[in-house]
């Protein structure tokens, strides 16, 4: 009985295959091989992939024909071709005891059903797997070498550029236009380096996905619009390639290895509490839904009776006529509470924005004190400079002995990553504010400017009829939370600072008079007086609140 056979040829990417034949050949030379012995071939099956792992289409397939008959044997380069894992070599040992493989040859020898041969075939697949085994502790072990020195592993994701060992741009990725410019740097390129091209636009894209809530497919159209191009998908991005963007640690300047992060030395593109609020918004709010109509308070407000959201309705009677009203959204059953009209929570709003309104000269003289402070806040800075040093130095001190406990045993791998991830965010966090801390007075002055501002223009602006829902909208949250609406009646809570305008009583200060103006000091009151606003110098001046 004529015998049949497949040849199967198989070369990966991986390190133990280098020094194999290209696919090319091994089909060259087995063809020789079957020519000489007169074999009759039934198919040439070829694979690119790992055998590190099972799963492996065309082989299974071809396994699945044997089974079936279509052939008796395979003829194969070298046994490794066949397994590199226990199962695999497994499988095929108990087709040869079964009898539906009769044969496997290799350039160099030819392994029967009998048990001798068999026995030297499970052998070969034992050096396989081990050797397999060797290719995989090295290589975690340089992964690892190179995730504490703070260098990636792998290719760089968008954004970024490989850098060989002499400085150019790694792959095919080299653009001579981006080597130049990264040459202009004037330093040693590191391992990754900024694209100087699509840098500043995945930057772009950050800012337009932390502006407010944006579904995964508006970020995935504004990424394509901005002409960055992808290679899995021909220049696409996809919802799901975006996503990983978003939710990629290496933007921030930290390698994500297995689980756990590294300190990484390249530059980052966005700062770690841009990314926490990325990780916020998807942890509950990942895919906001699209609504064709919105209302100002939609995710706002809650009832109070049972605490379910308040939602907006818009509907039209069969006249044409359009109407709203808000209504508890009844998701836990049924709920006694009556529909309000947006005209009487708007009210409502209207009337605890202006209990914390300041008037033009307060605001002015506001201006003018926070300058003043200002001076004092620079010299403090050069304390709390000190005192981020010394918490940067107590986080390296509670790194190194968490690694202690993990070498000596004393705490598990799961346990150690996770205590060491979030101390390696704190260094991050604090990394970030030594760094910035040139422009945290600045950064103080514009924010505490800006409160005030608010606090003597919301009332103006959100009663305003040219005022957009959206900046409506984005008030409410700047100055109030835990709102709910109980029988029509709205219950607010100002946020900090702005319930310290609320609470503040009635007292005559010196802020000088409506007629001469700020120059001419006198005591007098005022329709909104407040506590602590003068126009000098205090003999003992404290912080302001």
């Amino acid at each position: 009985m004529t015998m049949k056979y497949f040849i199967y040829c198989r070369r990966s990417s991986d390190r133990e295959d280098k020094q194999t034949l290209s696919i090319d050949a091994q089909i060259r030379e087995l063809k020789v091989l079957a020519e000489k012995d007169h074999l009759e071939i039934v198919d040439t099956i070829v694979e690119s992939q790992s055998a590190y792992k099972t799963g492996r289409p065309f082989f299974n397939s071809m396994l699945e024909r044997i089974e079936l008959g279509q052939a008796d044997g395979i003829i194969v380069w070298q046994p490794n071709r066949l397994a590199r894992n226990s199962l695999d070599g497994g499988r095929l040992i108990y087709m040869m005891d079964q009898g539906s493989l009769k044969e496997i040859r290799t350039m160099s020898k030819l392994f029967t059903r009998s048990g001798n041969d068999k026995f030297f075939l499970q052998i070969e697949f034992g050096m396989a797997k081990k050797s397999s085994d060797d290719t995989s502790d090295y290589m975690k072990r340089d992964a690892q070498s190179k995730l504490l020195k703070g260098e990636w592993t792998g290719m760089a994701p968008v954004g970024y550029l490989n850098v060989d060992a002499q400085g150019k741009i790694a792959g095919n990725f080299y653009d001579h236009d981006k080597q130049t410019q990264l040459l202009k740097l004037g330093r040693p390129l590191r391992r990754i380096e900024k694209d100087p091209v699509l840098a500043p636009l995945i930057r772009q894209f950050f800012d337009y996905y932390l502006a407010e809530y944006r579904t995964l497919k508006e970020a995935a159209a504004f990424m394509n619009s901005l002409g960055v191009k992808s290679i899995r998908r021909h220049g696409r991005y996809s919802i799901s390639m975006v996503e990983r963007i978003l939710k990629n640690p290496f933007y921030t300047g930290q390698l994500r290895y297995e689980g756990e992060l590294f300190a990484g030395v390249h530059d980052p593109i966005i700062s770690t509490k841009e990314f926490e609020l990325i990780s916020q918004r998807f942890n509950g709010h990942s895919h906001p839904k699209v609504v064709s109509y919105d209302f100002v308070y939609r995710g706002l407000v809650r009832c109070a009776e049972c605490g379910c959201s308040v939602v907006g309705v818009h509907k039209v009677k069969p006249s044409g006529k359009e109407y709203e009203y808000y209504t508890c959204s009844k998701r836990k059953g049924e709920c006694g509470q009556r529909p309000s009209k947006p005209a009487d929570i708007d009210i409502q709003v209207e009337e605890r924005l202006r209990a914390i309104q300041i008037d033009e000269r307060v605001w002015e003289l506001c201006k003018k004190l926070l300058h003043l402070h200002y001076a004092e806040q620079v010299d403090s800075q050069v304390l709390i400079r000190e005192k981020w040093q010394k918490d940067l130095g107590n986080v390296d001190k509670r790194t190194n002995a968490l690694l202690e406990l993990y070498i000596s045993g004393l705490l598990d791998k799961e346990d150690y990553t996770k205590k060491k991830n979030e101390l390696l965010s704190e260094k991050m966090a604090l990394t970030e504010k030594l760094s910035d801390s040139g422009q945290a007075t600045t950064n103080w002055l514009q924010q505490t400017e800006d409160f005030f501002g608010l606090a003597h223009a919301a009332y103006e602006i959100f009663k305003s009829p040219q005022t957009t829902l959206a900046r409506k909208k984005q008030i409410v949250q700047d100055i109030g939370w835990n709102l709910e609406i109980s029988e029509g009646k709205l219950n607010w809570q100002y946020k900090k600072p702005f319930d310290f305008l609320v609470e503040r009583q009635p007292a005559k200060v010196s802020v000088g008079t409506r007629k001469y103006g700020l120059a001419k000091k006198k005591n007098t009151s005022l329709e909104r007086e407040v506590v602590f606003w003068r126009d000098g110098r205090d003999s003992n001046p404290q912080p302001l609140p």
